[in-house]
């Protein structure tokens, strides 16, 4: 019975932690790491992908070393490119989560409490961006990417970069091609670039951003695309004074009915919400919705997800709010 009592006493000593020595490295804590500064590129693609760029300074501040650093990245089609730590190549992972994707390095050494690093990560992601489709004016491409962002850990002092590719413009088709309004933007002489500016984002907060772009079927280079756009406008130039000269009054009464019935296949009550959409400047919150139009919140919710399925309208989370964006 001695015996028993001695080696049941030795398996519980030996399964219990080591004492101080055992807790100085621990996998990366969402209330111990912060990224400040943090530089988020988004390089948009005519093909559909998107290579992600990520430039931040990891600060420890809490109490012990950690080893590890994980990003969440909502993508189901995640490869990891490059991933480098104070400048040296190092290993990284991505583990597929149920609808995003969970990005995984392990430092070369822990990092101390109140110490930082540098944290550098390239990506390449095939679904931020819907399939290319026909515009209606029948020459440009359209295209759709929306990407969100929500940390594990603190992010303070985010810089959030889109870039469109070569010879794109924002969506003549859309009432709001861009979401949020952006802080800045600039041009290389090929591709536009918009910056958003974000002061501070918390664990279980979210922040998206919305791109609707449209993209010439051909040009290559930017001669031809200047070349092409002087041709089509004189073109349209003719055709306009010619129509105008035999048409008149009819052609502007029609045109005017034609901006009026914008969307088709919804119903009057589906069109109500888009309507209000459209009168608050192409976004509002759901909570809005509820209280302009005379209907149950559960027939709002139906007709929202309807609408969404459908590429109408697009939501998600703002704070605390549900917000509503119009896509089309």
């Amino acid at each position: 019975m001695k015996r028993t009592l001695f080696l049941l006493m030795t398996c519980i000593l030996f399964l219990l932690p080591s004492g101080p020595a055992a807790a100085q490295t621990q996998l990366a804590q969402t209330n111990d790491i912060v990224l400040s500064p943090i530089d988020i590129v988004a390089e948009i693609h005519a093909n559909g992908s998107t290579t992600l760029t990520v430039d931040a300074v990891v600060n420890n501040e809490g109490d012990t070393a950690v080893s590890s650093l994980e990003c969440r990245v909502d993508s189901m089609s995640v490869e990891l490119i490059k991933m480098e730590i104070d400048g040296e190549l190092t290993d990284g992972l991505v583990i597929p989560q149920d609808r995003f994707s969970l990005v995984s390095s392990v430092f070369p050494s822990p990092l101390a409490a109140n110490k930082s690093l540098l944290f550098h990560m390239e990506l390449r992601a095939a679904d931020l961006q819907e399939e290319l489709s026909v515009g209606i004016d029948g020459i440009s491409l359209q295209g759709d990417f929306a990407f969100y962002v929500r940390p594990l850990t603190v992010l303070n002092n985010l810089t959030f970069t889109a870039i469109l590719p070569p010879f794109a413009m924002l969506s003549q088709e859309s009432l709001g091609p861009l979401f949020p309004s952006t802080n800045l933007n600039f041009t290389n002489g090929q591709s536009l670039a918009f910056i958003w500016e974000i002061q501070s984002l918390q664990p279980g907060q979210e922040k998206v951003f919305i791109v609707l772009y449209q993209i010439p079927n051909a040009p290559t280079d930017s001669s031809t695309f200047s070349a092409l756009n002087a041709i089509l406008l004189a073109l349209l130039g003719v055709a306009a004074g010619v129509v105008l000269a035999i048409g008149g009054p009819k052609l502007f009464a029609r045109a005017k009915r034609m901006g009026e019935v914008r969307f088709v296949g919804v119903t009057s009550e589906e069109e109500e919400v888009i309507e209000i959409i459209r009168r608050k400047g192409g976004s509002c919150s759901q909570k809005d919705l509820y209280t302009d139009l005379n209907l149950s919140q559960a027939k709002v919710s139906i007709m929202l997800n309807n609408l969404e399925e459908r590429g109408v309208v697009r939501r998600f989370r703002e704070g605390r709010e549900n917000m509503v964006h119009l896509i089309e």
